[in-house]
């Protein structure tokens, strides 16, 4: 099995038989068939399915064939969590992107506000805090602190707001 995982020919496979079986291995695994493989000529020749039939015995054609089919799904699988991996990476990037931009919004928005004095919205400033207690949550998402430190640091904060 060796032999074919880095794609050599099997030491008394001919070179005819072995192109024969790159062939075999080549087609698309519902089509594959020795008799489709029948039709395929290598240098101007065909062969009959009897040949094929021994030299898929002689050879462990199945075997090569399942071990082939095997790494092609496996690469596949590897290759679509690889890009997964990359959009979800893309997303959070984004997402962190646009939360730091609102967060930076509600602290410019309270800058002008606490310049403002008593002139101050409270209507306003409500809807900041929702806001950027909002964005706090989903940055607190991104970055993946666990539920109960978030709880943790609200009940601390609640205690401190109590008692000023």
């Amino acid at each position: 099995m060796e032999a074919y995982e880095n794609g050599n020919r099997l030491p008394k496979e001919t070179a005819l038989a072995y192109e024969y079986f790159k062939l075999y291995r080549d087609m698309a695994p519902e089509e594959r068939s020795l008799r489709a493989l029948c039709h395929l000529e290598v240098t101007g020749k065909k062969r009959s399915e009897r040949v094929f039939k021994r030299w898929s015995s002689e050879h462990n054609w199945q075997k090569r064939i399942d071990a082939y089919d095997a790494e092609v799904e496996r690469a596949a699988y590897q290759e679509l969590l690889t890009q997964r991996q990359s959009e979800i990476e893309a997303f959070i990037e984004e997402d962190m992107t646009i939360s730091l931009k609102f967060q930076k919004l509600c602290k410019k928005r309270l800058e002008e506000l606490e310049r403002a004095g008593e002139n101050m919205d409270c209507k306003e400033l409500r809807q900041l805090a929702l806001t950027y207690k909002e964005c706090r949550e989903w940055l607190k998402n991104l970055i993946g602190i666990l539920q109960d430190e978030v709880e943790k640091d609200e009940e601390e904060t609640e205690g401190t707001a109590k008692k000023g």
